[in-house]
């Protein structure tokens, strides 16, 4: 980690380097992803061809990886061949979609006596914001994701950037991303899965040329991944810049922030 990232999160109390994450041509260094699977087409579900028990045998969530490689460091990825979720592949881009599967499962329409998640009042409420979501198709064969300084060693620079924090912290940089670009609306937090607002979210909207930082954390399915009230914001690459830039600038460098920095460490002793 480079001393000027060092210093911007020592203002923002974050005791976590950021990740970095990008499509890559080549497989990633380490075995950090999920197993390989193959997982089913779309046309083949709706032929009525479709197994995903092969793909729920090797169900692994996304969010498991990035939180080994967040304490041990290396690399987290995955491909259209190690996918680790059903709905997952989709919403980075690797399977297209919606499953009508998935839409049954993530709200309340499988049939009776079987656990579904029930995040939205049924399958088409699903499929709508799933339209919304507008996952974008995968720019390479793997995703990567590696701490920022770990991409900067490889000689490489990330699409995104992920923080990782508490609520006092994230003020911050929330606070900051509106400083930067003088965007009222530029914090989104829509609705979405871990790896929707992870990746998802911020594809879709820098699609649109509009630059948008996104909060996540909010799916309690993948918040055992997460550290205790933790949540994550991801950025893009040119919005990061301009954070360790010109942050000094701005109000984390005030008498405001100074106060704000003594409730972030008793947050940090209470955590202990």
């Amino acid at each position: 980690m480079n001393t000027e990232l060092a210093t911007f999160l020592d203002v923002l109390g974050i005791q976590s380097e950021p990740v970095g994450w990008a499509y890559e041509d080549e497989q990633p260094e380490g075995d950090n992803a999920p197993a390989q699977c193959c997982m089913p087409t779309l046309e083949q579900e709706k032929k009525g061809e479709a197994d995903f028990s092969p793909a729920f045998h090797n169900f692994s969530c996304l969010f498991k990886h990035i939180r080994v490689m967040r304490l041990k460091g290396g690399t987290a990825w995955c491909s259209a061949d190690h996918p680790g979720c059903p709905g997952g592949t989709q919403y980075v881009g690797y399977q297209k979609g919606p499953y009508d599967f998935i839409a049954r499962y993530v709200t309340n329409g499988l049939p009776e006596g079987m656990e579904t998640e029930r995040y939205l009042d049924g399958p088409d409420a699903f499929k709508n914001l799933f339209g919304c979501m507008d996952p974008k198709p995968a720019s390479a064969p793997y995703l990567a994701f590696r701490r920022v300084g770990d991409f900067a060693a490889l000689g490489r620079e990330p699409e995104f950037v992920s923080f990782f924090a508490r609520p006092e912290s994230m003020s911050g940089l929330h606070q900051l991303a509106a400083y930067l670009t003088n965007d009222a609306e530029v914090v989104a937090s829509p609705w979405g899965p871990g790896c929707g607002n992870l990746v998802t979210w911020p594809r879709t909207y820098a699609a649109t040329g509009r630059v948008r930082a996104v909060l996540g954390g909010w799916d309690p399915s993948m918040r055992k991944f997460l550290d205790m009230d933790e949540i994550y914001m991801t950025v893009p690459l040119r919005l990061y810049h301009d954070m360790l830039e010109r942050w000094s600038g701005s109000f984390l460098g005030s008498s405001t922030w100074n106060n704000q920095r003594k409730k972030i460490a008793r947050s940090h002793a209470k955590k202990k």
